[in-house]
């Protein structure tokens, strides 16, 4: 008899060869009109290594199998033995589509043989098949989901699961902040929720006190063009209420936050072009966060209930998500992937590029690039508390002027190919610590 972890385990990877007997079965479908390759690895050998290039193929498993290592296994598997992936599985799809250096160290575990797809031929695998692109995008969400509930944990030291009765506390932050059209919506959502909930008596009187054209406030909805509109300041939904709707911005910038220990965290500024919400409609779980209209926003929504539809007749939306949860996984591990690091000069240098790389500027030789990201940020960012990240932080810039501080407190960095090497070092050290444990293991 299976245990309850083992019969989850079973019900993921059966879940995750029939997407791939899909994925496959479309390939043979296109065989005509694309060419896909083989690659066949000894036991041993390197497939790809984590923070190298910027790679345009992922791999699906045909034979044999492949290890593979991610620098934050302690933290979120409590291990360094890496996972073993075999018949079916695949990797390096965030990498792919999110056109970022790889993420993970892949080593095959026997001789193996690859399928490998290219990002140009896995668009088209997209537009082909609605249903292959939803069960990628819940595969994504998973992790996503994953990574951010971990970095929320290591970096505030505190995590609360979505709760639509948390939105009384949220509330109660916008209400003594005198933002009473934002209390008036998470009062609002509050009640909707939890009639019954212990603060509903308290909820009603807040509302009673707010004027009643704020507490009525609701977008302007076009609903033959899919489209709402937000003016400056109005909440677009609130971090655990429950959602059926993902947004790509048409007009305006939209501000992503999260509640944590009783202050509100600006995560992101959205602009147009962007989507955001979509993890909603892909797992029956409350909203993660927060999102506010700033300035006159307009919004194409799409609902739960015809996104399959929508990215049918539309690929290009489900590949643009695909490549926005990709962004966000790649991002999110390079923070945590950052926490595991122990010396403080490493973390420091591994934080700046994590800057750079975000802002996918290009390194060149002598080529310097001030980071819009000031000395105080960069401190919060690492986690530690003040006066110790100064200390830190004036170790590196006495022994190192690559790096400098600007009248305004942003980072200089003078020579990003510089900054690159010094980054490489430590990275090195870290791939040769894995070969260790990886020895470690095969003994």
């Amino acid at each position: 008899m299976l245990t309850l972890s083992e019969s989850k385990e079973v019900k993921e990877r059966y879940l995750k060869t029939l997407l791939v007997a899909e994925l496959l079965f479309i390939i043979s479908k296109e065989m005509e009109e694309v060419s896909f390759k083989l690659s066949r690895y000894k036991p041993g050998t390197y497939i790809v290594i984590e923070g190298d290039k910027i790679s345009n193929e992922f791999y699906i498993i045909q034979e044999g199998s492949v290890r593979v290592f991610e620098t934050v296994d302690p933290i979120i598997r409590g291990t360094k033995e890496g996972t073993l992936l075999k018949k079916g599985d695949f990797f390096g799809v965030v990498s792919c589509m999110s056109q970022r250096s790889n993420m993970e160290t892949a080593i095959a575990n026997e001789e193996s043989l690859l399928l490998v797809v290219s990002r140009e031929n896995f668009g088209l695998l997209i537009q082909k098949s609605a249903p292959v692109a939803v069960k990628i995008l819940r595969y994504f969400s998973k992790k996503l989901r994953e990574y951010d509930s971990t970095l929320t944990k290591l970096t505030f030291k505190t995590h609360s699961e979505e709760d639509p009765s948390h939105l009384f506390e949220i509330a109660e932050f916008y209400y003594s902040k005198k933002m009473f059209e934002q209390a008036a919506y998470a009062y609002k959502k509050y009640l909707e929720y939890c009639p019954d909930g212990g603060y509903a008596t308290n909820a009603k009187m807040r509302l009673a006190s707010i004027d009643p054209m704020l507490v009525l406030s609701e977008p302007e909805v076009i609903e033959e063009k899919s489209v709402e509109k937000y003016h400056d300041g109005q909440i677009i939904f609130c971090e655990h209420e429950y959602g059926d709707k993902a947004y790509v911005i048409l007009k305006g910038n939209v501000r992503i936050t999260k509640f944590v220990n009783g202050n509100e965290v600006l995560l992101a500024v959205l602009k147009e072009g962007d989507v955001f919400g979509e993890m909603a409609i892909l797992e029956n779980k409350p909203r993660s966060a927060t999102a506010t209209a700033v300035g006159n926003v307009e919004l194409l929504y799409i609902k739960k209930e015809n996104f399959e539809t929508m990215v049918h007749t539309k690929p290009e939306i489900g590949t643009k998500i695909i490549e926005l949860l990709s962004d966000r996984i790649w991002v999110i591990y390079r923070q945590l992937a950052n926490i595991v690091l122990k010396d403080p000069t490493a973390r420091i240098y591994d934080a700046i590029m994590i800057q750079i790389e975000k802002n996918r500027v290009p390194i060149k030789p002598r080529e310097s690039y001030t980071l819009n990201f000031t000395v105080e940020d960069l401190i919060k960012f690492l986690g530690y508390p003040i006066e110790e990240g100064k200390k830190y932080l004036k170790a590196v810039l006495d022994n190192d002027k690559n790096i400098t501080i600007s009248s305004n407190g942003n980072i200089t960095i003078m020579d990003l190919e510089k900054l690159l090497k010094d980054v490489t070092f430590y990275k090195k050290k870290l791939l040769m610590d894995l070969k260790i444990q990886l020895s470690k293991t095969q003994k």
